[in-house]
């Protein structure tokens, strides 16, 4: 029995339910409604009880084992005693292999691919000897690159599809691959293909997604005991591939998104682009359970590129704020402000203001004691010049950015603000903000200085420093008062 599944989108496959006492039958399918079990009963007017999962064997005797389910709808036909009864059920994830998936089985390999970063692989010396090396050869690397974590070890290796009459590769896919110190559950197995995923779409600026995404229950070394020492590679075993599939990705409409290798801000060209990238995704993956907030609202503002709108403003504030090193400094330190906010307290009550008054200006004092907005703007933009070179970004890129945030409580509400009045103001001061987000997440990574300098054809920045209006807000502002 071969391994391989293939599965027809759009296509209802007929199914039994497992682990029942009473047989139930229906259909299966995966499209852009979702992942549905429409499940049949005769002679009942009483919905299957369906609880926290759902175990089903299809016609072609593969297992769709689907989880986190929604119940849809239901309907009864007929009466007195001629009844039929259809339910259907979403699963946000389902997991399809040549046997079931329990949903307390721990994951220990996953695979997949991320299409648009295929021209990041090609340039990478590997992927040459891979495509001109015979499949025999055996002392060609097939890994790109590699790290480890404690938790994981997260790799990238090339997966040549070989032609049998001249045993030349004929192509070259790269696969993702993350192997788990310890098993994963359902839940949390997707944390480093996330993580991974913002990495390449923010440095790159593009919204990437994954797909083909493969489990296993074992690890590598497991798998390769089995495969040699127990099953021949033709026999079914329950090592071999089982599927994920989640809802998220059969009902969201993807624009197929490829990188720009030129104007990303990690490359695979030499040895020494390969140690910075790698370098430089740990770094990420270390600082995740902070900057996550960060990093998914600028994948958010990533996927509204092809739009203006009151919401990618929204998102890009937000983002700011979710950046850990952008929140404000404090100028008066605490002991300082309880101090000073005693001796103005007494000095008011000297003057006759009332206990409640006087009590008033040991908060005043605190409110005072953090940088001012336009301050934290304005240390931050030295923090990026002094990474990336004063050239980056212009003067009045902290005048914009602040605009931006004055925008946004009028936007948030619906207000008739500059996107409705002037429309290339609002458009600058978007592009100001993302572009300021997108700077100070890179600028602590150990990118190198080939890719520090490569930062102004990065899409956000570019996108900023060629904007139509180049002067400050105050004097755009002017200017249209004037005429």
């Amino acid at each position: 029995m071969s391994s391989k599944i293939k599965i027809d989108i759009e296509k209802r496959y007929y199914c039994e339910v497992l682990n029942v006492t009473d047989p139930i039958a229906g259909t299966f399918m995966i499209g852009e409604q979702g992942i549905i079990a429409s499940l049949v009963r005769f002679n009942t007017s009483h919905p299957y009880e369906i609880g926290k999962y759902l175990y089903l064997r299809t016609e072609e005797n593969w297992y769709p084992s689907m989880f986190n389910l929604v119940p849809l709808s239901h309907k009864k036909i007929g009466g007195r005693g001629k009844e039929s009864f259809i339910q259907n059920t979403l699963s946000n994830i389902t997991v399809i292999g040549r046997d079931s998936w329990a949903y307390n089985d721990k994951i220990h390999r996953l695979t997949f691919r991320i299409p648009g970063l295929d021209s990041l692989f090609q340039i990478s010396p590997h992927f040459k000897k891979v495509m001109d090396n015979a499949s025999t050869d055996k002392e060609i690397d097939l890994t790109v690159f590699q790290i480890k974590t404690t938790i994981a070890s997260i790799k990238v290796w090339l997966q040549p599809s070989i032609s049998i009459p001249s045993s030349q590769s004929t192509k070259v896919v790269p696969l993702f691959k993350i192997e788990f110190t310890e098993g994963q559950s359902l839940e949390n197995f997707q944390y480093f293909m996330t993580c991974i995923l913002r990495f390449f779409s923010i440095l790159s600026g593009k919204n990437l997604h994954a797909n083909e995404l493969v489990v296993s229950r074992y690890t590598e070394e497991q798998f390769t005991e089995m495969r040699e020492t127990r099953f021949p590679m033709h026999v079914h075993h329950p090592a071999y591939e089982h599927f994920i599939f989640r809802h998220a990705d059969t009902v969201t409409k993807k624009l197929d998104e490829s990188i720009d290798s030129f104007k990303t801000l990690v490359s695979l060209f030499s040895t020494e682009d390969r140690v910075f990238l790698e370098e430089s995704l740990t770094t990420w993956i270390a600082n995740n359970e902070s900057w996550a907030p960060a990093f998914q609202m600028m994948v958010e503002t990533l996927s509204l590129q092809g739009e203006v709108s009151a919401s990618r403003l929204l998102s890009a504030t937000r983002c700011l704020e979710e950046i850990p090193i952008a929140k404000s400094q404090k100028n008066i330190s605490s002991d300082h402000v309880t101090r000073l906010g005693e001796i103005v307290s007494i000095e008011a009550k000297k003057l006759n203001y009332n206990s409640d008054i006087a009590g008033r200006f040991k908060g005043a004092i605190s409110r005072i004691s953090s940088e001012s907005n336009r301050e934290r703007l304005t240390r931050l933009s030295k923090e990026i010049k002094s990474v990336f070179g004063e050239a980056v970004i212009d003067e009045y890129i902290v005048d914009w950015v602040a605009e931006a945030l004055s925008m946004r409580g009028r936007v948030a509400h619906g207000a008739f603000t500059e996107i409705n009045t002037n429309f290339d103001m609002f458009l600058r001061a978007l592009y100001a903000i993302e572009c300021f987000n997108l700077l100070l997440i890179a600028k602590d990574l150990p990118l190198g200085l080939k890719h520090q300098g490569r930062i102004i054809y990065h899409p956000l920045v570019e996108q900023y420093r060629s904007c139509k209006i180049q002067e400050s807000p105050k004097t755009f502002k002017d200017q249209l008062n004037f005429n």
